[in-house]
């Protein structure tokens, strides 16, 4: 049998950290992925190891499909790896609706690196495998290749249009937030890009090829933020903090872990300080809209029950502001 894996690279004229967003944030996915006259939409997106994608591809005459991206690992700017499939409407892993003896899982690597010679452009390069699956599935994969390939060429001739579109509605950021640290901005950023969607390091500066970094510029989020490993002469304070608005109890609780994680320490009110130093305030989108209600003891009350808190539960503000004796 022929070689099963399937290659594929292309570059791009966008900048590594804007190809990585591309294919990590939903609005851009669905802006970006949308076929000829259709339309494509992330019904589900949770970019974790495990997390899902599941999505919706309909084509101009209506015609809808669905697919099912599991994430396996992430590397924050550099490279994604799960296994895709075609799925139903409800999300379970289904037959290709045309090729039933195609692979029932595929394990997909999409790397980004910054193109050679090119600045400002980056190349993406595909591996596809058939994850196990019968020979003669295997067999039928390497079959179509040559197909796969004119496909993915059609795919990026679209990719191409809004990466340079994108390039033009959003230029570089004019202004970052810089932060002091003594030595370890890298490691810090590298934690930091792993803990939100829309997240990468966009460029490390060293005196030397080889040296510590001496400035690393990141995006979190989409916000634009730089380190400066200035040396020992100044230190981080809580004057100075980066606030996150979290979506629901389970990010707030993932995001906490793993800012207190290998040293941080846990402060009130929804505050704490990571292991660099760096404060954050760690808040649901339930905060504000409970103590901006109209009901002025209600959230009188939630603000009460907020200060008594180091980690914000949502369930702890939510009955605060019904008035629970429990609260």
């Amino acid at each position: 049998m022929s070689d099963v894996t399937f290659r594929y690279a292309r570059t791009l004229p966008i900048e590594r950290s804007r190809a990585f967003l591309m294919f990590t944030d939903p609005r851009h996915i669905d802006a970006s992925s949308s076929p000829p006259g259709g339309s494509f939409e992330s019904l589900s997106f949770d970019l974790l190891a495990s997390g899902r994608h599941h999505y919706r591809s309909r084509d101009a005459d209506a015609r809808d499909s669905w697919g099912l991206r599991v994430f396996t690992a992430i590397e924050p700017g550099r490279s994604l790896t799960w296994q895709q499939s075609f799925s139903d409407a409800s999300g379970a892993v289904a037959r290709h609706p045309m090729a039933p003896a195609f692979p029932l899982v595929v394990r997909s690597t999409l790397t980004f690196d910054d193109a050679p010679g090119a600045p400002g452009s980056t190349t993406l390069s595909l591996t596809w495998e058939p994850d196990g699956g019968s020979e003669a599935e295997r067999a039928f994969f390497a079959s179509i290749h040559d197909g796969m390939r004119a496909g993915w060429d059609a795919i990026f001739i679209q990719f191409e249009r809004y990466a340079i579109a994108m390039t033009a509605a959003t230029p570089s950021p004019r202004v970052r937030t810089c932060l002091w640290f003594d030595g370890n901005a890298d490691e810090a950023a590298e934690l930091y890009v792993s803990l939100l969607p829309g997240s990468a390091v966009d460029r490390v500066h060293r005196p030397a090829p080889g040296a510590p970094a001496f400035m690393v510029e990141f995006t979190l989020a989409g916000a634009p933020f730089m380190l400066l490993n200035g040396g020992p002469h100044y230190k981080l304070s809580p004057a100075a903090s980066i606030s996150v608005s979290t979506r629901g109890q389970d990010e707030t609780d993932r995001l906490w872990a793993a800012l207190v994680e290998g040293g941080g320490h846990e402060g009130q009110c929804g505050w704490l300080v990571d292991r660099f130093g760096v404060s954050w305030q760690i808040v649901p989108d339930a905060l504000p809209r409970l103590l901006g209600a109209p009901d002025r003891s209600a959230a009188g009350r939630v603000q009460a029950a907020m200060m008594g808190m180091r980690k914000l539960v949502i369930a702890g503000l939510e009955a605060a502001y019904r008035g629970d004796a429990t609260a």
